[in-house]
């Protein structure tokens, strides 16, 4: 088989679209989050809005920038965008985003315009250490794994195969354990009790993605069977 080698003007341009594309997607992340809290809160002057908001698009910020500096081929790829096909991943899809935006809204409306609850500040920096833990966890699977990306689907176009290493010696799906932590401190973070009915939600969401994602790489991919024997929980150590 003759070694067909990528135009290097052809990576050059695809890496300053993906370069584009990121920047683009940090300044729209900034404005949509920035403006569900604040907005609800209807002050820029909230702190743990800014908290929340400043180590979210910090994470983001190191994710992209580190994926791009150890893997460019994976982060040109993850810039492609990819739309779900399969009913459980649209169905996440079409909830996730809507339930993060209402969580910021109930949260700002809670705890800087009406204070419906209250929540002492020593738990924002609590929930902040949790977020910053998992969000790291996250980063580890995203930069261990080069099939990490947005939607379930058998990367046949890349040579999809196992990942058991690293985190994913773990847990099989660590990035949604991350994800779920991630969801539990925030309302911490922002000082709203009420804020943990939609972020309840989401969690419910990530497990029932979760379980049908694990059934779907069982009959397709070839190895993940034995490798849910060697690797034992989908989420959580000794529960699940």
């Amino acid at each position: 088989m003759v070694n067909q080698r990528k135009d290097p003007g052809k990576e050059r341009k695809e890496l300053k679209l993906a370069i584009v594309h990121g920047i683009t997607r940090f300044i729209l992340s900034s404005i949509v989050l920035g403006g569900a809290l604040f907005g609800a809160a209807g002050t820029i002057t909230w702190r743990r809005g800014w908290i929340y908001l400043g180590m979210t698009l910090l994470i983001l910020l190191a994710s992209r920038v580190a994926l791009f500096i150890t893997d460019p081929a994976a982060a040109i790829h993850r810039s492609k965008r990819v739309k779900p096909t399969l009913p459980f991943d649209k169905l996440f899809y079409a909830l996730s985003t809507p339930l993060l935006l209402v969580l910021l809204v109930v949260s700002g409306l809670d705890a800087e315009r009406f204070g419906w609850s209250y929540l002492p500040m020593s738990w924002t920096w609590a929930g902040s250490f949790v977020f910053l833990l998992f969000a790291g966890f996250s980063i580890w699977a995203l930069l261990i794994n080069p099939h990490f990306e947005a939607v379930v689907r058998i990367q046949e176009d890349r040579g999809h195969r196992v990942i058991d290493s690293g985190p994913y010696r773990i847990v099989r799906h660590p990035g949604y354990s991350a994800g779920i932590f991630v969801n539990l401190s925030t309302p911490l973070i922002l000082g709203s009790l009420y804020a943990f009915i939609p972020a309840g939600m989401m969690i419910f969401l990530y497990v029932y993605r979760t379980a049908n994602e694990d059934r779907f790489l069982q009959k397709e991919l070839e190895g993940y069977e034995e490798y849910t024997k060697r690797t034992r929980y989908r989420l959580f150590l000794g529960i699940w």
